[in-house]
C-alpha cells in the first residue's frame, strides 16, 4: 500500500475536461488530490493554495498540465513558481503537455522532462501516468 502523498493539480479551467480523468485515477492509487474545488466559500484562495503547495512540496508533487491556456494563466505561473521556490526538500514537478506547447514553455521549465499526452493512445497514456507517478 502506498503512503498517501498530496498531489496538487495546476491547470487552466479551460482544460478541466482533459484533466478530469486524472482525479479518480490518482485517488484510486491512494493519492490525496488537491484542486481549486477544495477551497471553501469565504476561504482565502492564496493561503489555501500555498498550504496545499507546501504539503505537495513536503509529501508529494505537482502535476502541471501545460496548454496554451495554462501557460498564459497568471495563476498557473504563480503556482509553478511558488512550488519551485519551496520544493527544495524533494517535491517533484511533473509537467504534462495536453497539446503541443514547445514554443510556449518558459525557460525555467525547459530543463524538466515533460509527458506529451497529446501524441499517445489511451493505453499508452495510462502506462505513462503510472510511470510518472512511480507506480510501475
Amino acid at each position: 500500500m502506498l503512503e498517501i502523498s498530496t498531489v496538487f493539480l495546476s491547470f487552466a479551467r479551460l482544460d478541466l475536461p482533459e484533466i478530469a480523468p486524472f482525479i479518480p485515477f490518482l485517488e484510486d492509487h491512494d493519492f490525496a488530490v488537491w484542486t481549486p474545488d477544495a477551497i471553501q466559500a469565504g476561504q482565502d484562495w492564496h493561503a489555501a493554495s500555498q498550504e496545499a503547495l507546501t504539503e505537495a512540496a513536503d509529501h508529494g508533487f505537482v502535476l502541471a498540465f501545460l496548454s496554451a491556456a495554462s501557460l498564459s494563466s497568471l495563476w498557473v505561473k504563480a503556482e509553478i513558481a511558488a512550488f519551485l521556490a519551496i520544493s527544495k526538500s524533494g517535491g517533484r514537478l511533473i509537467l504534462i503537455d495536453l497539446e503541443p506547447v514547445d514554443h510556449l514553455v518558459p525557460m525555467e521549465l525547459q530543463p524538466f522532462q515533460r509527458l506529451r499526452l497529446h501524441v499517445h493512445d489511451d493505453a499508452t497514456k495510462r502506462r505513462m501516468r503510472l510511470q510518472a507517478l512511480g507506480l510501475t
